[in-house]
């Protein structure tokens, strides 16, 4: 599809937005929309087999309604969750917080109810494309908005009066969903190359990991190439299996002085200081924060003895400190 080039431009006055077509408008949320319905302020009941979706914040990624981790209530509680308004294909679901600023359409036969800090939006179809209007939130003047609104917040949440004020840039109703129907399209296109690469990443991820552990486990490959170049043994352990004749399995309290970090709390963190604290995190090479004294100056291994990180292992040097959940070795 070839892109319209429009001979009459106008001046926004937004210095990063610049000219727009001279028949394009900007206007608020408000004036594009039924309904903005805010969900009940307590949780829904969730119930194991239950059949009718919450759509909980978790469940509005990247413009799409998804199903991972769902929860389900009842009839009953579907019905006290849609008094004020009933979600309907079409509909836009916007999310208030944690995190702010997702969207998505309601997709058909999809019977749901509002998870907290979720937002329905019911549009003018005569108004605006539903498929442009997402297309808007995650890109663009209204996306702008967004950022400008969540500067300075640690935790950034939407009012009822942020998400009505929200300015969308409004070509006429047919050159929205043209620009819809283009961009349906190309991130199609896109996202199957997302995929394919993700495909391969897993697959080198997988290739990767095969290769260390036979690697450690067997040793070298013979010099060409083909099978180990040294006599086997049972190592007496069934996941490793056999390893080569002259090797040893030894315990780790063996080979190491197996340690502990200790209770370091966030208060105890500076924002100048000198020395890094390493938790059970793992982002951020596991750097909890920084503090002016140091418990270790040494070449260590740390690995995190709990959490949902629990055997994730790092190289450390130098002077540092480790909370409770780090072991030492």
């Amino acid at each position: 599809m070839k892109l319209t080039k429009y001979q009459n431009y106008k001046n926004t006055n937004i210095h990063w937005l610049g000219d727009i077509p001279q028949h394009w408008d900007i206007l608020p949320m408000k004036n594009l929309v039924k309904q903005i319905i805010d969900t009940e302020h307590k949780t829904v009941p969730f119930v194991e087999d239950g059949e009718h979706l919450v759509a909980r914040t978790t469940n509005i990624k990247e413009g799409k309604l998804t199903y991972n981790k769902a929860k389900y209530t009842d009839y009953n509680g579907y019905l006290e969750w849609t008094r004020r308004a009933k979600p309907e294909e079409g509909d836009i679901l916007f999310t208030r917080e944690a995190p702010a600023g997702e969207a998505c359409v309601i997709p058909k036969n999809s019977k749901l109810c509002l998870g907290q800090r979720v937002v329905l939006i019911k549009v003018y179809p005569q108004r605006i494309n539903t498929n442009f209007c997402i297309y808007s939130i995650y890109g663009g003047l209204t996306e702008n908005n967004i950022k400008m609104l969540s500067v300075g917040s640690t935790v950034f949440h939407f009012n009822m009066s942020d998400i009505r004020s929200l300015q969308i840039l409004l070509p006429p109703l047919s050159e929205q969903t043209a620009i819809a129907n283009y961009l349906d399209q190309k991130t199609a296109q896109i996202d199957k190359k997302v995929e394919l690469l993700t495909q391969k990443i897993e697959k080198y991820k997988e290739l990767k990991k095969s290769l260390i552990n036979q690697t450690v486990c067997r040793g070298l490959p013979s010099q060409h190439g083909e099978g180990l170049g040294v006599r086997l043994k049972p190592s007496g352990i069934d996941w490793i299996g056999d390893i080569p004749k002259h090797w040893e399995v030894k315990r780790v309290k063996e080979m190491f002085e197996v340690g502990r970090g200790r209770a370091i709390s966030q208060n105890e963190l500076i924002e100048d200081g000198k020395y890094p604290v390493f938790s059970s995190q793992t982002e951020n090479y596991g750097c909890l924060g920084y503090i002016n004294t140091y418990d270790f100056d040494a070449n260590l291994l740390t690995w995190t003895t709990d959490g949902v990180n629990a055997g994730t292992v790092f190289i450390r040097s130098g002077k540092f400190n480790c909370t409770n959940i780090c072991g030492t070795l």
